[in-house]
């Protein structure tokens, strides 16, 4: 392709027509999509999304993937973390025990953001639910200082 030049004698941008990569439709000249809207439905249907890709996903969709994520989570090994918490890696993400069991036990999907889980007798790998609490982050904060106070 020979690059063309307006009357002034700039080089003149061009694009060729693009075609959808599935039916061969020509594509807007200047997107970035390599499929028409129909395709990119089906593409989508097939990998068990709904419609296109920035929709949101209905409850089904949420409660499914959250079940996978759980089962990922709980196949993960039980390590303890540089800061002494027992905790499992999955994915690149870290997922303290402490956590995991208390929203288990409440029946929460996750903690509040503003809310900590403390654990009672101090002893931060002792995850036993009657040794789990959850509190504000202020009320938090003021116990482990009258902790190290020695109050």
């Amino acid at each position: 392709m020979a690059a063309e030049r307006n009357e002034l004698g700039r080089f003149i941008k061009t694009k060729e027509d693009r075609y959808c990569q599935d039916c061969g439709t020509v594509l807007c000249r200047y997107g970035k999509s390599i499929r028409c809207k129909a395709c990119t439905n089906t593409y989508y249907n097939a990998l068990g999304l709904r419609g296109m890709k920035g929709k949101k996903q209905s409850e089904k969709q949420k409660k499914i993937m959250k079940e996978k994520m759980s089962q990922e989570i709980n196949d993960a090994p039980l390590k303890v973390g540089r800061d002494g918490y027992m905790c499992r890696y999955s994915k690149g993400k870290t997922f303290y025990e402490h956590r995991l069991i208390y929203c288990a036990a409440n029946g929460l999907d996750e903690i509040p953001n503003g809310y900590d889980i403390h654990h009672i007798n101090g002893n931060i790998q002792d995850n036993r639910i009657e040794n789990l609490m959850m509190l504000s982050k202020s009320d938090h904060t003021k116990i482990h200082y009258l902790m190290r106070r020695g109050e």
